[in-house]
């Protein structure tokens, strides 16, 4: 088989193939301008579709809430450096662990941030340390850290009101899970302030 042959095949094939992409596409546009009930398949797909990935953002978002109010709750609980050189080396760690988190992809921003939170939490002057994360740090791993900061000021008010946010400050599992919820109830509600 000579290369000429060859190529001529290869075009005759290609040219196959691309009219029978280009026939399907003015066959389907036909028929999606003409036929109602092919447009109300389509509409049915495009809504099932939709359904389940809005179902997936919100199972998600939820479940990303509460990871971050049982990481404040988590990071509330940790004792704080005491003298100046143990706040710095805490401060240096969390931010180095934020930065090489916040490299690793989406799926570690949730950890990153809650390692700047950590680092914010005891810096001295946390409005600067602020803008320079936002200048810094990766916009979504800054978003996160901003709802840290919002879910640590509304467990703030709870707490220092505990019998109307619904915790008690009791022990175990179910009073933690009952804290959670009564939080993520006390979060819903701020944001939509």
């Amino acid at each position: 088989m000579s290369p000429n042959r060859a190529t001529t095949i290869a075009i005759g094939v290609g040219a196959v193939l691309l009219t029978s992409v280009a026939g399907y596409a003015v066959w389907f546009d036909y028929r999606r301008q003409t036929d109602k009930d092919f447009r109300r398949k389509i509409r049915k797909q495009n809504k099932k579709v939709s359904k389940v990935v809005e179902a997936e953002n919100s199972a998600k978002g939820a479940r990303t809430q509460q990871d971050l109010i049982s990481a404040i709750i988590e990071i509330s609980q940790e004792p704080t450096p005491t003298t100046p050189e143990e706040s710095e080396k805490y401060f240096m760690e969390n931010v180095a662990i934020g930065e090489k988190l916040s490299t690793l992809g989406p799926d570690a921003y949730v950890h990153a941030a809650t390692s700047f939170y950590r680092a914010l939490r005891i810096y001295p002057a946390p409005a600067e340390l602020m803008q320079i994360y936002e200048k810094t740090v990766l916009p979504p791993v800054f978003a996160i850290v901003k709802e840290l900061i919002g879910i640590a000021n509304v467990i703030a008010q709870q707490s220092s009101r505990p019998a109307e946010a619904g915790i008690d400050g009791g022990e175990g599992e179910e009073d933690e899970e009952a804290m959670i919820a009564a939080l993520q109830a006390a979060v819903a509600g701020a944001g939509r302030e």
